[in-house]
C-alpha cells in the first residue's frame, strides 16, 4: 500500500513559507491553549463545589466512551467529505458549547449538568475534529516536507502541554471561570477561522461516486488489515501505548512511595521525561532529512527505549532512573514522530481519516487497560519490576518489527 501523493524531487522544502501550515499551527496552538482553559476549569469547580471525585470521574468516563465510539464514524465522514469543514464544523460546535457554559456561569445557574453535558459534547466534537486534522496534515505540506511538520506539530503540542497547565491556572485565577471559558470559546472561533481560509494543495481529488455510508464504514478496517506492514506498525504502536500507559501509573508510585521524593522533587521529577521527548523532537528537524531507512531507524529507536526501561526496573538509584528516564523520553520522540510519518506515507490519503479514526479508537481504549493493569500489579509487586516488564514488551515488539522485511526496509 502506498501514498497517492506524488514527490516532485525538485522541491526545495520552505514549512516557513507555508501559509496553510502556518495557519493551521497556529490555529491549533491557540485551540490547545484554550482547552486548557477548560481542562482547569471544569475539575476545579468541581471539586470545590461539589467535593466529589465521582463526579469528576462521571465526566471523564463519559467522555473517553464516546470519543472511543465516535471516533470511527467521524474517521469515515472526514473521508467522505471536505476535511478543512470537518474540522471547522467541529471548531465551531466547541465555541458555541463552552460559550454556552460561560454564559451558565454567568448567569448564576447551577451548572454542573451542563458541564457533564458539555464536556460529552465537546468530547463528540473532537472525536471528529481528530481524524479530519490528522489526515489534513498530508495535504497541508510537500511529501518531502511532512517528517519536518510533522516534528514541529509535536513539538508545538507537547510544549503546550507542558505550560498549558499552568498558564490556564494563572487565568482562572485572575479572571474566574466564566471569563476563562468565553476565553476558550474565543480560541476555538479562531482555529474554526484558520481551517477555512487554507487551501490542501496536496489533497486528494474528491470522490465523485458516493457509495453508502456503512460501506465506507466497514471498508475502514480493511485499511489496516488489509495490509501486513500497516497492520505490523497499528500493533506496534497499540503496544507502545499500552507500555505508556503503564509507565503513567509506575512513576509517581516510583518516585513518591518508593524514592520517597518530597512533592517539590517529584514536580522536577515529571518534567524529565518531557523534556527529554522535546530533545528527541529537535534533534529530528536537524537530521530527518539523511534518515535513508525510515522503517529500521524507528525500530531501532523504539528497540532501545524499550531497553531504557528495561534498565529502570534494576535500579533504584534516582540520579541513574532520570538519566534512563531522559533518553527514553528522547527516543520515544523520535519513534513516535516516525510513527506518524509512516502511518501518512502507507495509507493513500483518501483513506486516512478512518485510519486515524480506527487508530485512535484502539488507543483509547488500551489507555485505561494498562493504567488498571499497572496500579493492580504494583500494588502486589515491586513496581520497578513492572516497569521493566513494561520495557521487555516494548523489546518484544521491537524485535517482531524487525523481522518483518517490509517494515524495516521503507525508505
Amino acid at each position: 500500500m502506498e501514498s497517492s501523493v506524488s514527490v516532485d524531487p525538485q522541491h526545495q522544502p520552505g514549512l516557513l513559507r507555508n501559509r496553510a501550515f502556518l495557519l493551521v499551527l497556529g490555529g491549533m496552538a491557540v485551540s490547545q491553549l484554550g482547552t486548557s482553559l477548560y481542562q482547569m476549569v471544569a475539575p476545579v469547580w468541581v471539586i470545590q463545589t461539589t467535593r466529589s471525585a465521582g463526579s469528576i470521574a462521571a465526566m471523564t468516563g463519559i467522555s473517553t466512551v464516546i470519543r472511543l465510539l465516535a471516533a470511527p464514524v467521524a474517521g469515515t465522514v472526514a473521508d467522505r467529505s471536505d476535511r478543512r469543514l470537518v474540522m471547522a464544523s467541529a471548531s465551531l460546535a466547541q465555541a458555541l458549547i463552552v460559550s454556552s457554559l460561560a454564559a451558565a456561569f454567568w448567569s448564576g445557574f447551577d451548572p454542573f449538568r451542563l458541564l457533564l453535558i458539555g464536556s460529552a459534547s465537546l468530547a463528540l466534537a473532537g472525536a471528529f475534529f481528530s481524524p479530519a486534522y490528522a489526515a489534513a496534515q498530508t495535504g497541508l505540506v510537500h511529501p518531502q516536507d511532512l517528517t519536518r511538520a510533522l516534528t514541529i506539530w509535536q513539538m508545538v503540542r507537547q510544549t503546550i502541554a507542558l505550560v498549558g497547565p499552568a498558564a490556564a491556572g494563572v487565568v482562572v485565577t485572575a479572571v474566574g471561570p466564566a471569563w476563562a471559558l468565553a476565553a476558550n470559546g474565543v480560541t476555538y472561533l479562531v482555529s474554526a477561522l484558520c481551517v477555512l481560509v487554507i487551501r490542501l494543495h496536496w489533497a486528494p481529488a474528491p470522490v465523485r461516486d458516493r457509495r453508502p455510508f456503512w460501506r465506507d464504514f466497514a471498508d475502514g478496517l480493511t485499511v489496516i488489515t488489509g495490509s501486513p506492514i500497516v497492520r505490523r506498525t497499528v500493533i506496534l504502536g497499540a503496544g507502545v501505548n499500552l507500555a505508556g500507559s503503564a509507565f503513567a501509573v509506575l512513576l509517581p508510585v516510583i518516585a513518591l512511595r518508593e524514592m520517597g521524593l518530597s512533592p517539590a522533587e517529584y514536580g522536577l521529577f515529571q518534567v524529565v521525561n518531557p523534556s527529554g521527548i522535546m530533545a528527541g523532537m529537535v534533534a529530528l528537524t536537524a537530521f530527518a532529512h539523511r534518515i535513508t531507512r525510515r522503517g529500521r531507524f524507528m525500530l531501532h529507536a523504539l528497540l532501545l527505549m524499550g531497553l531504557s526501561n528495561v534498565a529502570m526496573g534494576w535500579t533504584t538509584r534516582s540520579a541513574f532512573f532520570l538519566m534512563l528516564l531522559f533518553a527514553g523520553g528522547v527516543l520515544f520522540g523520535l519513534q513516535n514522530v516516525l510513527f506518524a510519518d509512516l502511518w501518512r506515507r502507507l495509507v493513500p490519503q483518501e483513506q486516512q481519516g478512518r485510519f486515524f479514526g480506527m487508530q485512535g479508537s484502539l488507543n483509547q481504549a488500551l489507555a485505561p487497560v494498562g493504567m488498571a493493569a499497572a496500579g493492580f500489579l504494583a500494588d502486589r509487586f515491586s513496581p520497578y519490576h513492572i516497569a521493566g516488564g513494561a520495557g521487555l514488551l516494548v523489546v518484544a515488539l521491537a524485535v517482531w518489527g524487525l523481522m518483518g522485511p517490509g517494515l524495516r526496509s521503507i525508505r
